[in-house]
């Protein structure tokens, strides 16, 4: 049996290696918040001068079709993350606080750079500085070893920053299925599909290896394993790999002065602007700037993992056979059957399927 216990390791990468990554951090386009909705599909190249303010728009992000008889607007991509961190208080159910703000210290910043089905950001494309990264030898093996499988598909590259005063409240990460896409169906239907083990057969185990190049005094990446809390430094050339589709994690808070998540919005963008220095633009021409000393970095890898190439064509095969009211469907019957809830006399709205559906199936950590 492999073993699925998280993997730290110290020192993955060459010294030159380490430098290429943060370089290539520095030199993004842009950060947007990461409730701005959906994947980036391609990064803007830098033109010459300062960069537009109003910096990469961001394709809509799947939220699920209403359905037949469904009323009301479809809720949110990460509705599970959102509903259980804002009715909580935040991470560590702080005091009261205004909703904007409380939302703006979940609200991380993420930069695209890797998507195996749409885009390469120009280091990662073939020949450059970090296409090498994508199939790094000490992640590759680390991913095979943590499920067991030898076919290991890079899938997505990403850098997320976090501001003073904001956290990563405790979650899991957005699965994938054979047959279910994710371009398609909400995140937390997907989650839900996953916690509840009525889809196992068609899970498609993901890799996932949080990475940093930058040291960060706050900002410990916690997780749960065994039942217990665990937390690692965000430490220089240290990698964490682990099932992230179903091991909660989180990011405890990052200390310093908050007041730029005030200001925070949708079109807010992060910038390098000199040598340990970063820029925070917003639509209305304001700025707030940082050390880099402030901000926390992290560069997660994504790698799907099939036992040969056959069961990956199997898997490509499948992409889309399953829909969101079938999904919904069983799982709302699947809790009538196991006398959870009652069957419905009229049908539901889409926020009340999907409060149903997260409360039943997600068992958050009793810890977090």
């Amino acid at each position: 049996m492999p073993d699925r216990a998280p993997r730290v390791i110290d020192g993955p990468f060459a010294d030159t290696q380490v430098e290429t990554l943060a370089g290539i951090i520095d030199s993004f386009p842009g950060y947007a918040p990461s409730s701005n909705p959906g994947p980036i599909r391609r990064p803007s190249e830098p033109t010459g001068g300062a960069p537009a303010v109003t910096g990469d728009r961001l394709a809509p992000q799947p939220t699920g079709p209403p359905g037949p008889g469904r009323p009301g607007p479809a809720v949110g991509w990460r509705y599970d993350v959102v509903r259980r961190y804002m009715s909580a208080g935040g991470k560590a159910g702080g005091a009261a606080e205004p909703a904007a703000l409380r939302a703006a210290r979940n609200n991380y910043l993420r930069g695209a750079f890797f998507n195996r089905d749409s885009f390469a950001y120009r280091p990662f494309q073939p020949g450059g500085a970090a296409h090498g990264f994508l199939h790094h030898e000490a992640l590759v093996e680390a991913a095979r070893a943590l499920f067991g499988l030898d076919h290991v598909i890079p899938e997505r590259v990403f850098a997320n920053v976090m501001l003073p005063g904001q956290e990563l409240a405790v979650h899991t990460d957005v699965p994938e299925f054979a047959g279910a896409r994710r371009d398609q169906l909400p995140g937390w239907l997907l989650v839900v599909m996953l916690h509840s083990g009525l889809y196992e057969h068609v899970r498609v185990p993901v890799a996932t290896a949080v990475n940093y190049v930058y040291d960060s005094s706050d900002g410990r990446f916690a997780y749960f394993w065994d039942g217990v809390e665990q937390r690692v430094a965000s430490q220089a050339n240290r990698a964490i790999v682990f099932d992230a589709d179903s091991v909660f994690h989180s990011v405890d808070p990052i200390g310093g002065d908050d007041q730029p998540l005030r200001c925070l919005t949708g079109d807010s963008r992060l910038r390098h602007s000199a040598p340990d220095r970063w820029t925070l633009h917003h639509r209305d021409g304001s700025t707030a700037d940082f050390l880099a000393a402030d901000l926390r970095f992290s560069l997660s890898w994504k790698a799907v993992c099939f036992a040969d190439r056959a069961e990956h064509r199997r898997f490509q095969e499948a992409e889309g056979d399953l829909g969101y009211d079938a999904i919904v469907g069983r799982l709302l019957d699947n809790l009538v059957e196991q006398e959870r809830i009652e069957r419905p006399a009229a049908p539901m709205s889409n926020r009340q399927v999907a409060d149903a559906l997260v409360e039943s199936y997600i068992r958050f950590p009793s810890a977090a």
